[in-house]
């Protein structure tokens, strides 16, 4: 358990956007949202945030369902969820995209400490298993031995009863 633990920190830790959906709502007869497409593919936003785009009028439920889930009641595009926020308007999601770039390429930097102290915690736990491994074996043999000389005591005693019968 601690291991899985150990081992999802360090992977949050490296990549926090791993696993974020950045879903992009637009409209090809909206001058604004092809303004934001243009800049977006410009600046690489498309393949550096995994971003979902989808045409509003295609995907109305789609667009109702999530803007529900933010609390967003504009009802208009380009609109930008991630997690549970919304950003309206090309300023605003180029804007948000720009400081959430700053943020990963900050969190993807891990110091000499953190990783030494990584290293600890890894190295600790391989030697806690081997020994939790080693006790577990020794434990079954000695449960083992057990059960063969109370089985053999039996046998002995039975075989002491039966010879004192006849």
């Amino acid at each position: 358990m601690k291991k899985l633990l150990i081992t999802s920190l360090i992977f949050l830790s490296i990549a926090p956007q791993a696993f974020a959906e950045y879903v992009l709502f637009m409209s090809e007869t909206c001058p604004h949202c092809n303004s934001l497409k243009e800049e977006m593919q410009l600046k690489n936003s498309y393949e550096d945030f995994d971003i979902k785009e989808y045409e509003v009028s295609e995907n109305m439920d789609l667009y109702v369902e999530m803007s529900k889930k933010v609390a967003y009641k504009n009802g208009r595009v380009p609109l930008m969820i991630y997690q549970d926020q919304y950003f309206e308007g090309q300023g605003e999601i180029i804007s948000f995209l720009e400081q959430d770039a700053v943020v990963e390429e900050s969190s993807n930097i891990l110091s000499k400490e953190e990783i030494q102290t990584i290293d600890k915690i890894v190295k600790g736990t391989k030697e806690k298993m081997q020994y939790q491994k080693f006790w577990g074996i020794g434990i079954t043999i000695i449960i083992a031995l057990v059960l063969i000389i109370i089985r053999k005591v039996f046998q002995l005693l039975h075989r002491k009863k039966g010879r004192g019968h006849h």
